[in-house]
């Protein structure tokens, strides 16, 4: 009864093999990405641990973010309540955690989606545009 055959397994659903592979490949980059992103931020904000701890825990925070559906705009708390209660079960209490999972949130998130709002506002106007000048242009009605 779901759609696109979610809920079922990989035979059941009949993806191609090729397709869930690359759906893997794709997903495991986007992975790293965001683990060495986030690594990147809690090591410039001065939080304790050498690479590999820093690379264990944005992979923790990660990992335990995707299990938790939120909708976008409270992503940004549950990062950071995310980052706190792992770092608190470490025994570590570092104030730069919240600024890094903050400007991850802001990185990731936020500019890229004020970045698409810009564009999709401008191409919607611009094609509005040339749409409302064309009706215009080829109305029958008399114009006032």
């Amino acid at each position: 009864w779901l759609p696109f055959g979610l809920g079922k397994g990989w035979r059941e659903a009949q993806i191609p093999a090729r397709l869930g592979f690359e759906l893997l490949v794709l997903s495991t980059i986007r992975w790293l990405v965001y683990a060495l992103q986030a690594s990147a931020w809690l090591a410039w904000s001065g939080f304790p641990g050498n690479e590999w701890t820093l690379l264990y825990l944005s992979a923790a925070m990660f990992l335990l973010q995707t299990l938790i559906p939120v909708f976008p705009l409270l992503d940004l708390g549950i990062r950071g309540a995310c980052a706190w209660w792992l770092t608190q079960a470490m025994g570590i209490d570092h104030p730069g955690l919240l600024m890094a999972t903050g400007l991850l949130w802001l990185h990731n998130l936020f500019i890229p989606g004020l970045f698409g709002a810009w564009w999709s506002a401008s191409v919607a106007g611009e094609s509005m545009w040339k749409w409302m000048s064309l009706k215009s242009r080829y109305s029958t009605r008399p114009s006032h």
